[in-house]
């Protein structure tokens, strides 16, 4: 159930991100930004030397956020 008391619909994304994300505290703002949602998870990792891939899980409108 969500805050309101109505029932809540779940979603997941994974969203890959490339260009320039090295070196401009991406991670760190994806993680500081994702704090705003208690109950949003996820995690954030790179791939290569410029590609960043994040997954993220929660109430859907959070995750569209």
């Amino acid at each position: 159930m969500g805050a309101s008391g109505d029932s809540s619909t779940l979603s997941a994304r994974r969203v890959v991100v490339s260009g320039r994300v090295t070196g401009v505290a991406f991670r760190w703002h994806t993680r500081h930004k994702a704090g705003d949602y208690d109950d949003l998870r996820g995690w954030v990792r790179n791939l290569d030397r410029r590609t960043v891939e994040c997954v993220v899980q929660g109430e859907t409108w959070m995750v569209a956020e």
